[in-house]
């Protein structure tokens, strides 16, 4: 994946970075549960109160032109934040008592987190909010095309943990990210949570350390005779026109049963999609991928009337 070699001074970047979040850890290793929940509130509020979402939103756009001006993704970062304080994270969060079994939670260790183009900023907030319910540090390596979102948005997270007392370095942010830099955190960091292209995923799981990978490509929804067509449309339609469809769990594309195929496409149409003919397909299928078969970047998370001109 490397284009180069690491420098010397991007491999004594890293350590610091990694020296700075162990001691960050350490410092917070003490709390208890209602002080770290706190922290996942103040961060979570951070970066999706409707002010700074809009900010975020807006400084995204103008950055990477993927994705909308409209904050509405902000919902997703308070959806995680409700799951996350729903749940148990320090000391005892399980006792089987039959089987003898007591589970104890500790954390996982310093987190290399490398941020994708298309989520710059509640991408960050999310992995945020759970590595801090766990007590972890998380070093971001952000996309260079949208690094300036990402690290206004680490800045505003590190400034709700100073308010709190709690160290700023438990979240860091690269301010000038590369591929070579990122491959030298997933060496020596704990953990790494990859979303991005499929190379930086693969190096992710090539690591040597643990990995979660997400790669391109948004999900595949099964859609089957017992679905409520009305419902799995109007979600459909809500999904791909949320930011222009760019949020990971956006739909990617649906395999639906025989059965229903015709009544589910007239559904999307009712409500408002539009079933190309042969034709435009074809210019379709050219405007979104190359002659190699490689998706177009400018069509990636671009409104509709964008890729309609191409």
């Amino acid at each position: 994946m490397a284009t180069r070699s690491v420098t010397p001074a991007e491999s004594e970047q890293a350590r610091r970075l990694l020296a700075d979040a162990r001691r960050a850890m350490d410092a917070i290793n003490g709390y208890d549960q209602a002080r770290v929940d706190r922290l996942c509130q103040a961060v979570g509020w951070a970066g999706a109160n409707p002010d700074t979402a809009a900010r975020l939103a807006n400084m995204s756009v103008d950055e990477s032109g993927m994705g909308s001006r409209e904050p509405r993704r902000r919902s997703k970062v308070l959806g995680i934040l409700r799951d996350a304080l729903r749940q148990k994270s320090c000391g005892v969060i399980e006792e089987i008592p039959d089987k003898g079994i007591v589970k104890y939670a500790k954390p996982a260790g310093v987190i290399c987190s490398l941020i994708p183009v298309t989520s710059p900023y509640v991408t960050p907030i999310g992995i945020a909010i759970y590595a801090i319910k766990c007590k972890d540090a998380v070093i971001f390596s952000p996309h260079p095309s949208s690094k300036k979102t990402t690290n206004e948005t680490v800045r505003l997270m590190r400034a709700a943990l100073k308010e709190l007392g709690a160290p700023e370095d438990v979240l860091q942010c690269v301010e000038q990210p590369s591929i070579p830099l990122a491959n030298e955190l997933m060496s020596i960091c704990d953990l790494t949570i990859a979303t991005g292209g499929p190379a930086m995923v693969k190096a992710a799981y090539g690591s040597g350390k643990p990995a979660y990978g997400v790669g391109a490509g948004n999900a595949s929804m099964v859609i089957d005779e017992t679905a409520d067509i009305t419902e799995a449309a109007r979600n459909t339609v809500i999904s791909k026109t949320n930011d222009h469809g760019s949020g990971c769990s956006a739909d990617g594309n649906l395999i639906v049963d025989a059965g229903i195929y015709d009544a589910l496409l007239s559904e999307l149409q009712r409500q408002g999609g539009y079933l190309v003919n042969a034709e435009e397909k074809d210019r379709l299928t050219r405007a979104y991928w190359d002659e190699d078969g490689r998706r177009t970047a400018d069509t990636i998370a671009r409104p509709a009337a964008a890729v309609a001109a191409k």
